[in-house]
């Protein structure tokens, strides 16, 4: 890392630990997210000689009930990520990888993610836990290495708990799925976070979940056209019939 990223990225932690004291009076700072952001943005490139032997990552992210964890099975090719119809129910982001990582690639993980802490060897339950699983395709084949996020919502009401996670693993990421259903898609935190991520570029695709047959086609253009809108570029825009 340079002497002026360094320089950087202390002063904007030292913000970030500002905007932290004052969250109790202002727990919907407009700050934190891009704080969040451009901090882990930093560290990625300072710590780019380190995590460039990890396998390409796809940070999984919507709101809430939008069907990512289910989306995050359909990928696999298998039941990994524990879906709920509960709102809110994945609180922790959950990593899985389709290789076995070495010691070095999992001490990148954490270098990438310094203020985290793994929580395989019990249940997650503090602000900042993640888990990471390897997987077994179980077709004896060598599969493609591949590190997929699954992430919390960010619009629930505990959202405001664990929704930090989220511009972290964007930062982290080499491509984003972004999961929305047809009555979440036009929901000001996606925007809000797509106006966000937009600048730096990362390759992004829109799953459009839980839409029938006939609503596909239009929902689809009023999406494309808003992205347009809004200056937002994206790879494409998938329709999915339902996924829970």
């Amino acid at each position: 890392m340079s002497d002026e990223t360094d320089t950087l990225l202390h002063f904007l932690e030292r913000l970030q630990r500002r905007a932290e004291g004052l969250a109790d009076s202002n727990p919907e700072s407009p700050f934190a997210d891009p704080l969040n952001f451009a901090i882990s943005l930093l560290r990625r490139s300072g710590n780019r000689p380190t995590i460039t032997g990890l396998p390409p990552q796809l940070a999984v992210i919507g709101p809430t009930q939008s069907g990512k964890s289910s989306l995050v099975n359909l990928l696999l090719g298998q039941s990994a990520a524990e879906a709920s119809p509960l709102a809110g129910f994945t609180q922790h982001p959950q990593g899985f990888s389709t290789t076995t990582l070495s010691s070095e690639q999992r001490t990148a993980i954490t270098v990438q993610f310094p203020d985290w802490r793994l929580a395989n060897n019990h249940p997650p339950g503090e602000a900042d836990d993640y888990s990471l699983c390897r997987l077994d395709s179980g077709s004896g084949q060598q599969a493609a290495p591949l590190l997929i996020w699954d992430s919390p919502d960010f619009d629930s009401v505990s959202a405001r708990h664990y929704r930090h996670r989220i511009p972290t693993l964007c930062a982290m990421a080499d491509a984003i799925l972004l999961v929305v259903s047809r009555e979440k898609y036009a929901d000001q935190s996606v925007w809000r976070l797509l106006r966000l991520i937009a600048p730096v570029g990362l390759p992004l695709v829109i799953c459009l979940n839980k839409t029938s047959n006939e609503e596909a086609r239009i929902l689809t253009q009023t999406l494309a056209e808003r992205l347009q809108q809004e200056s937002i570029t994206y790879l494409g825009i998938v329709a999915l019939p339902y996924l829970p």
